[in-house]
């Protein structure tokens, strides 16, 4: 099975929360980090066809991959996908350098934090405003 097709897979399974964060996670990581270059635009044309359960679970374990192409999909999430996946999005590009996004990323970054803020619990918009601080974007 290729590399996007086991990590689709993965991605998909039924398992629990817990189990999700104390090891399907790191074997997420693991299929990340084994993506190719030709994988990744099987991604992009995909991510958005997909469950939201997989879109959160694909936002969380993006930064493991090669900055050059996480940081546009995660672009993509933020701009297009549900409040979750754009919380989680937000949330893992905060592991990145961000100060060569074009004026029109950084804007929908901030817009996006702006509109997850309204919604956001306590432990969310500490994580948005963490971001927006990063970011030097006036979230208020």
């Amino acid at each position: 099975m290729a590399a996007f097709e086991e990590l689709d897979h993965f991605l998909s399974l039924d398992f629990s929360d817990d189990f999700w964060s104390d090891e399907g996670v790191l074997h997420a990581h693991a299929l990340v980090q084994n993506l190719g270059e030709g994988e990744w635009p099987k991604l992009r044309a995909s991510w958005t066809a997909r469950s939201e359960v997989w879109q959160i679970r694909c936002a969380d374990v993006l930064p493991e991959g090669a900055p050059q192409e996480v940081i546009p999909v995660l672009i993509q999430m933020v701009r297009n996908a549900s409040r979750d996946v754009c919380i989680t999005a937000l949330d893992s590009l905060r592991e990145f350098d961000l100060h060569q996004l074009s004026v029109d990323e950084q804007r929908d970054i901030d817009a996006a934090i702006e509109r997850c803020l309204k919604s956001a619990d306590v432990a969310e918009s500490a994580v948005l405003r963490s971001f927006a601080n990063k970011l030097n974007v006036g979230a208020s």
